[in-house]
């Protein structure tokens, strides 16, 4: 070791010389630290640490580690062998070459939920003697592409955007529009090819496709009652209707027809005797006791117009004279008045013109 406070003014020949030797030793070997400590050194000296493996920095009183080099910057960021394995998360005396070890490493690495085209992924490539190498996500990608293409049809193909494709020909090829005619009907028939197409519709509200494949416009005067369905598969019948009169008394009857049916508008059964009370109705909200043998029936929802029928029905006491009816009228024994489209006022009374109640009073109203 050299001590480079020497030589001095005063040292003789022979000493220089070994003064010079010395430090050019230290000089020649980076003052490895395996070497005895130089002293009296320069601060900023460099010197190779062979323990450390890193170069290190004379401060003036000490050695310490030299700037180091990141990670980002193709380096480490460690100073000592332990770090150097730490920073890239190898284990000490780890083989970086060794499968396990670098499995170890991946397996202990941070997580990625969705890969992007950049992304690299380690593989063991078994065409070159099993060495490590990456693949990115983009490659890995286009060669999964390459193998399914061979399975199923490639998407430049077939269904894009709901368009046609060839099932019977098997190769995915795209059926143009002009290439589909009625012919490729489906004919219900599975033992066939037919796949069901039907012509591009035209956009147009007023028109329907018919059984034939074909979109026409259908118009009232087109459809009669030899359109409606048979009820035999074997006919062409389409079960068109005629449209609705839209008119809510009408029902469609089996012969496709619109009818108003022969129904009770109105019905009520009641007792007119004291408290008049209802038994049992239809389309009658209640019944207002005018006076003896007097009753004026109101209905729930009005006729249609005044040009309804009517019967009425009503038992005498035991051993009375027959009950006979007047309907319409005014007052009793009065003259008749016009219907109304929301009640009607009707009358008992016996053989001799006197007015009666009766127990069991029976109305049905037909339009």
């Amino acid at each position: 070791m050299a001590d480079f406070n020497k030589p001095v003014k005063t040292d003789s020949h022979a000493n220089v010389w070994d003064y010079a030797k010395a430090r050019a030793e230290d000089i020649a070997t980076w003052f490895d630290s395996r070497r005895a400590d130089a002293t009296n050194i320069s601060e900023h000296t460099k010197r190779w640490n062979d323990t450390a493996k890193c170069w290190e920095r004379w401060n003036g009183s000490a050695w310490t580690a030299d700037v180091t080099l990141g990670i980002a910057g193709g380096g480490t960021g460690a100073t000592t062998a332990a770090g150097i394995r730490s920073a890239i998360n190898v284990e000490d005396g780890a083989d970086v070459t060794d499968a396990g070890n670098v499995g170890s490493v991946i397996h202990a690495a941070a997580a990625k939920t969705t890969p992007v085209d950049a992304d690299e992924a380690p593989l063991i490539d078994s065409a070159a003697s099993n060495v490590i190498k990456k693949v990115t996500w983009t490659n890995i990608k286009a060669t999964l592409k390459t193998y399914f293409d061979t399975l199923y049809a490639a998407t430049a193909k077939g269904v894009t955007n709901g368009d046609s494709h060839d099932h019977n020909g098997g190769d995915g090829a795209a059926i143009v529009e002009a290439a589909i005619t009625l012919a490729d009907n489906t004919t219900d028939n599975v033992s066939t090819s037919k796949h069901g197409f039907a012509p591009k519709s035209p956009n147009d509200g007023t028109k329907f496709l018919d059984g034939l494949g074909a979109y026409d416009t259908v118009k009232d005067s087109d459809l009669a009652t030899t359109d409606i369905t048979t009820n035999n598969v074997t006919t062409a019948k389409h079960g068109f209707v005629p449209k609705a009169p839209n008119d809510t008394t009408k029902y469609l009857c089996g012969d496709a027809n619109w009818v108003a049916p022969a129904v009770a508008r109105a019905w009520v059964n009641f007792n007119g005797t004291g408290t008049v009370a209802i038994r049992a109705g239809g389309n009658v909200t209640s019944i207002t006791d005018n006076g003896t043998g007097d009753y004026t029936i109101t209905f729930t929802a009005d006729m249609a117009d005044i040009n309804y029928a009517y019967t009425i029905s009503a038992a005498p006491e035991y051993g009375a004279s027959w009950l006979y009816t007047n309907i319409n009228v005014t007052t009793v024994n009065a003259t008749e008045r016009a219907p109304l489209v929301g009640s009607c006022r009707i009358q008992l009374f016996s053989s001799t013109g006197a007015v009666k109640d009766s127990k069991y009073v029976n109305m049905l109203v037909f339009r």
